[in-house]
């Protein structure tokens, strides 16, 4: 099959888990669980043993200093859990418990609920059934996990149409709730594919996770969706997992270990750690929402490289993010090592390219990307730095209307131009002219009072 051409692939249709295969199982069998399809309370085990399975993962990103140090612990949030409840001898152990004992590593306070179903013979329908079921009890549910692929399609954008097909009820089903203020958080899949999601996850509803790895080693990787073999190192994308342009955020799927599931893995794990970071975020601030969500998710995320799609996506930081919600000031840019794919301490050409593509596609934040255009000039290190403050962001949101001049200055601190009463076209036309780089400008306005102020910035010429 060609993976080049279409933005959606035919895939056998199928409903399938985002498990991936592993080669050893937990002990013990697990009975089958009863009350398929309906919406019911869920603490099997206490948050201090959940904990101490998915250590690993909650240190990688931040959770165990949101729960020591800020003391925020999920508690007044309501997580629903729509999984598969059946045991699988191939799989060794109930993927839905293994899900919902991962949210509650990440949020041991939160309320948890589940909707148990038996993926064999479930459908769109009876997955719908499940959300409806939270409207007809009313439910105080603000966060829904979803690590299942529903369907046959890889979706190079987002599928909001299908909410428009009576053929998907889940569809609809995640929109009516999602205009209620509930945050969906769904696996991306793990079909190695580079440039599609799976649905829900392609849904514009629905906050999208892909997987990357927390420990650094070789890594071979077969499942029905993929076969891939890959050099694993924290905050790099797993070969296994799907990514597009439009993915929001990822998060440690390779290994997440719970204890009914040692071995759980694949972005059905990471989901429901991503999940559980949205339930501390509503915790603490009760008020945000699902857009505000993914956008404090997204800007405080380290940057994570996956070198099958040459892009860089936001690696969910969950202590970095409380910090944003909880104080005025945002939180300081992350690291810039992780964009050192040679390891060479610097920011070489090949690597700062890849992040131009990636900032242009909308994948890095405006603030790291500025901050890697200021260590790649400079040729600065990055290894084990933090990054510069971001500088303002070119021209994007320059406001010229009360400037009486600006003046243009090269990296050396040369003055290339002097404009009066600057208007935008005048300044695109001055820097089309000019080489790629980084620009110095000073603005001076007169402010209310009559008083001239100046305004320092940089400008990027990039083509």
């Amino acid at each position: 099959m060609d993976r080049t051409t279409p933005a959606r692939l035919r895939l056998p249709a199928i409903l399938s888990l985002l498990a991936l295969a592993v080669w050893a199982l937990p002990d013990g069998v697990r009975a089958q669980m009863e009350g398929q399809g309906r919406v019911l309370p869920y603490e099997p085990y206490g948050p201090r043993s959940v904990r101490a399975q998915l250590a690993e993962s909650l240190r990688l990103l931040g959770l165990d200093r949101v729960h020591r140090e800020l003391g925020i612990r999920g508690a007044g949030v309501g997580v629903l859990v729509i999984d598969d409840w059946t045991f699988r001898p191939e799989r060794g152990y109930v993927h839905g418990q293994a899900v919902a004992e991962t949210i509650r590593g990440a949020a041991p306070e939160a309320t948890l609920w589940f909707c148990r179903l038996d993926f064999a013979q479930a459908g769109p329908q009876e997955l719908a059934d499940c959300l409806n079921d939270v409207l007809l009890q009313d439910l105080p549910v603000r966060v829904v996990n979803l690590s299942f692929a529903s369907g046959d399609g890889l979706y190079g954008e987002p599928c909001g149409f299908l909410a428009q097909d009576p053929r998907n009820p889940l569809a609809r089903a995640i929109r009516a709730l999602y205009e209620r203020g509930v945050i969906f958080v769904a696996a991306s899949g793990n079909d190695g594919f580079k440039r599609g999601l799976r649905f829900p996850a392609c849904l514009p509803e629905v906050l999208s996770v892909g997987a990357t790895y927390d420990f650094t080693g070789e890594a071979v990787f077969r499942s029905e969706q993929v076969s891939c073999a890959d050099r694993a190192a924290p905050d790099r994308v797993t070969c296994y997992s799907d990514v597009a342009p439009y993915l929001d955020v990822v998060a440690p799927g390779t290994v997440v270990s719970t204890p009914s599931a040692p071995d759980f893995g694949g972005t059905s794990a990471a989901a429901p750690l991503v999940s559980g970071v949205a339930a501390l975020l509503l915790s603490a601030q009760s008020r945000l929402t699902a857009p505000e969500v993914v956008r404090v998710l997204r800007s405080t995320g380290v940057p994570a490289f996956d070198p099958r799609a040459n892009a860089y996506f936001p690696r969910v930081d969950a202590y970095r993010a409380l910090q944003a919600v909880l104080s005025p000031s945002p939180a300081p840019p992350a690291g810039l090592g992780a964009f050192d794919a040679n390891g060479n301490g610097l920011i070489d050409d090949s690597e700062f390219f890849a992040a131009v593509d990636a900032w242009i596609e909308g994948t890095l934040p405006d603030g790291v990307f500025f901050a890697l255009i200021d260590a790649w000039v400079a040729r600065a290190p990055v290894r084990g730095t933090a990054s510069p403050s971001p500088p303002p962001l070119s021209l994007h949101g320059l406001r010229l209307e009360n400037a009486d001049t600006i003046w243009i200055y090269d990296a050396r601190g040369r003055r290339l131009a002097a404009i009066s009463r600057p208007r935008l076209p005048q300044l695109q036309r001055l820097l089309r002219r000019r080489a790629n780089g980084v620009y110095l400008y000073v603005i001076q306005e007169s402010d209310s009072e009559g008083h001239r102020v100046r305004t320092v910035g940089k400008l990027v010429v990039l083509r």
